[in-house]
């Protein structure tokens, strides 16, 4: 079922319980049929046939915009641990965003224990960094902790919950969610996997896999 707006939701992470009344980000939901389980759709389907099952949940209040990604895949990897450094090797997923108005997006990466890599741009190659105050300002939570470990085979199923607050967005100028008006995507990932796999939210129409390509963002609206 939805979560309907105003609903009391708890999230915890570290031992630390977020209670906040949600607004659905409500073009993700429509996009979707309104399932409060968006999936995830096959990418470059013939070079990279493995397709795990990843949905997520995306809803807000005024200071945070909180993601829930559920995923169940044959091979699970999370060996970096240190927030700022590359994780798409791992068993990594996924959100690009774009403020409206803004020639940059903003392209956030988590591994299966939370290990965040995130930075500004207007494409692949000319990325600013996050500081480490905006790396440590996103809160994650992983059913797998956040111990690192070398690659798992089997039936892994694991979920990572995210609270990014509006602030994480460290050269704009957006101070809130509420109403805010988004283009972006969603991903999942593992490029060092013994299963290599690419598939998005929004479809993207290039030869070979590129999450960078802005142009294939679809609106995201906060009520």
């Amino acid at each position: 079922m939805l979560v309907p707006t105003n609903h009391i939701v708890n999230f915890s992470f570290q031992e630390k319980i977020i209670s906040f009344s949600c607004s659905l980000v409500k073009s993700i939901f429509y996009h979707n049929r309104q399932s409060v389980n968006c999936r995830l759709i096959c990418y470059q389907l013939l070079y990279y046939p493995y397709k795990p099952e990843v949905s997520f949940r995306i809803f807000h209040n005024d200071e945070f915009l909180f993601l829930e990604y559920n995923v169940r895949e044959k091979c699970t990897a999370a060996l970096e641990m240190t927030d700022g450094n590359d994780v798409y090797r791992d068993s990594c997923v996924e959100f690009f965003v774009q403020p409206e108005g803004d020639g940059h997006y903003y392209n956030f990466e988590w591994n299966a224990i939370g290990t965040l890599c995130m930075s500004r741009r207007t494409g692949r190659f000319d990325p600013v960094h996050a500081p480490k105050s905006v790396l440590d300002s996103v809160l994650t939570s992983s059913t797998y902790g956040r111990k690192p470990f070398e690659e798992i085979k089997g039936d892994n199923a694991w979920t990572l919950r995210i609270a990014i607050p509006a602030s994480a967005l460290f050269c704009g100028e957006l101070k809130t969610w509420h109403c805010a008006r988004l283009k972006g995507n969603f991903y999942k990932c593992g490029d060092a996997l013994s299963t290599p796999h690419y598939i998005t939210w929004a479809p993207i129409s290039t030869p070979s896999p590129d999450y960078h390509r802005a142009e294939f963002f679809a609106e995201i609206d906060c009520e």
